[in-house]
């Protein structure tokens, strides 16, 4: 299998946007370096241009050539290398530390080659000369790795950028879903509704009249509270307390109700329609039944900066399953979606022989 050519640091020659476009391999950065040496060889050549004898200036030329070549590849090989290790045993080190080894690694690469260029042509050019040719390869070589970290930078923000946009697209299509799936729970509700009204109007007119009246009212505060992600809590009671009194009228005796919370928390934001789904719950799994009915409350109360909702019942219980009803299923997917690890949903029969629903969320700052 070929392995990609992957450096741990770019090219200095990187600098000049038009030599960007050849794809990055072994191949043209050794090539690239060339080029860099030629540079570097041309530069210092001219410099020295005006105190050398023309017939001395080949013999300049070819000692800043061999000097540039020795420092530039001694620097590109050796950091190359540094870069494979550190990849295949030390792949968790930190970039930045990572860097910083690439930066030694320059400066005593291009100290051995300028050893290595005085051994081969058995002369030593002047000592500014040969520190400012060192200089030079050492701040390309640093050029190199700045071009590394900015490019490992922008590889990690389209990273994340592009991880933030596929979680936000899955948040979307859980959220639909989730709202498919209320629509198709409400239904049953409204059939229910809609059937014991029609049984009472020739038996008592009167208490079709208050159902159909209390029915228009959770319609209209239920509709309004699934057009928006989040809503005062004093508008969630209101769903409850509307929905509650429906299956009142329908019941009669064998249902009583309590909702309370705080006054000072009904100006708080809450995920809409949360409460619903587990009164529904608690009345059609506890309460509905049983014989002689029961009670359900709901209270909500703060704690450890958290909002604590609590729907308690006293009816038949619920058997232990693997599988969750659909509606608190429902409610639980949504809390993970919107608040992940943050909130939780349990569910626990008491020592009174009480179903307790129990929901835990962050307060909204």
């Amino acid at each position: 299998m070929t392995r990609s050519y992957t450096p741990m640091m770019g090219h200095p020659m990187e600098v000049f946007p038009w030599l960007r476009r050849f794809p990055r391999s072994q191949a043209r950065d050794l090539l690239y370096t060339l080029l860099q040496c030629v540079l570097t060889t041309v530069f210092f050549s001219l410099i020295r241009f005006p105190e050398t004898e023309h017939a001395d200036l080949r013999n300049v030329v070819i000692l800043n050539g061999v000097f540039s070549l020795s420092i530039g590849y001694s620097i590109h090989l050796s950091t190359m290398l540094l870069g494979r290790t550190l990849a295949r045993w030390f792949p968790n080190t930190s970039h930045g530390s990572r860097a910083t080894c690439m930066v030694l690694t320059a400066i005593f690469a291009a100290a051995f080659g300028f050893w290595l260029a005085s051994v081969i042509v058995d002369v030593s050019v002047r000592a500014w000369s040969g520190m400012m040719i060192v200089s030079v390869q050492v701040a390309a070589a640093v050029v190199a790795i700045a071009i590394a970290q900015m490019r490992f930078r922008t590889a990690r923000f389209e990273f994340e950028r592009e991880r933030s946009a596929r979680l936000e697209a899955e948040r979307l299509m859980t959220l639909s879903r989730l709202q498919m799936l209320q629509a198709q729970i409400e239904p049953h509700f409204l059939f229910n509704t809609l059937a014991n009204v029609s049984s009472l109007i020739e038996i008592e007119p009167w208490q079709a009249r208050k159902m159909l009246d209390q029915f228009t009212f959770f319609l209209r505060a239920s509709l309004d509270q699934t057009r928006k992600p989040t809503t005062q809590l004093r508008a969630e009671f209101e769903v409850v307390e509307a929905y509650l009194s429906v299956l009142k009228v329908r019941m009669g005796e064998r249902l009583n109700y309590r909702v309370t919370a705080p006054q000072e928390l009904l100006s708080l934001e809450v995920p809409a329609m949360l409460l619903q789904p587990m009164v529904e719950n608690a009345v059609k799994h506890g309460i509905e039944p049983r014989l002689n009915g029961g009670t359900v409350e709901v209270e909500v109360r703060q704690e450890d900066g958290s909002l604590i909702f609590i729907v308690t019942d006293d009816g038949v219980g619920f058997v232990p399953s693997k599988k969750e009803n659909v509606g608190l299923g429902a409610v639980r997917e949504r809390l993970a979606v919107q608040f992940g690890a943050a909130a939780e949903l349990q569910i626990e029969r008491t020592a009174e022989q009480l179903t307790r629903v129990t929901i835990r969320i962050p307060i909204a700052k």
